[in-house]
């Protein structure tokens, strides 16, 4: 009877151990599926994260080609443009540019003025200062000046260096010049006898052309009577 009670007593002990040990790897292995769990969590995060950075990265690094490719294509616009004005600078030299303008005899040269007040003197020669002036940047060669008077009116006498041209009417003068150099006025002395019906005022034709000039048609050029 002892040995049986023993033998109860040995074999309730080892299944309360028994049941300890399960509980216990029951509870470590809960444990471990936990902290298996956060890992996993925790490394998604930082996958989540990753991706991110990467995307953002992909899409500065993009925005970065795009901004160098743009930059490449405007300065090879900028270098296209700048050779064609160069193409059309060579092309098309600067002209140079003639202006008429009037003067009194001795008087103060004004390039832009077009119209003169004279006074008839009994004889109806009316004398004035004739200026064309070159008023670009580039030397005008191989050029004439030419004048053509008012119908009726004719020359007393016809100014120095100017002729008829051939076939031209008599109202008509012209002059040759081989240069006039930039910013520099040709001048001379003009003198007109008026007709008796020239009261109120009278105009007059300047032609001035050379063969770098800008082309250019006659100027006029207006005279009142006292």
């Amino acid at each position: 009877m002892m040995s049986t009670y023993l033998n109860g007593k040995k074999a309730a002990e080892q299944q309360r151990r028994a049941d300890r040990v399960h509980d216990l790897d029951a509870h470590t292995i809960s444990e471990l599926k936990n902290s298996v769990e956060s890992a996993k969590h925790l490394q998604e995060e930082s996958t989540l994260r990753s991706e991110a950075k990467l995307s953002a990265l992909s899409a500065e690094m993009l925005a970065l080609q795009s901004a160098l490719e743009k930059a490449g294509l405007q300065k090879e616009a900028d270098n296209l443009r700048s050779e064609l004005a160069s193409t059309r600078k060579a092309l098309s030299p600067p002209k140079a540019i003639l202006v008429a303008s009037l003067a009194e005899i001795g008087g103060p040269e004004d390039l832009t003025r077009k119209e003169l007040t004279v006074t008839v003197p009994a004889d109806r020669v009316v004398k004035f200062t004739l200026l064309v002036s070159n008023t670009s940047e580039v030397q005008a060669r191989n050029g004439t000046i030419g004048v053509r008077l008012c119908q009726q009116c004719s020359y007393a006498p016809q100014p120095v260096g100017f002729s008829r041209p051939p076939g031209a009417d008599d109202t008509d003068r012209q002059r040759a010049f081989l240069q006039l150099p930039a910013t520099e006025a040709f001048s001379t002395i003009i003198a007109i006898r008026l007709p008796l019906s020239t009261t109120a005022g009278f105009s007059i034709g300047i032609l001035a052309r050379c063969e770098n000039c800008q082309a250019e048609p006659f100027q006029t050029l207006r005279f009142n009577i006292r």
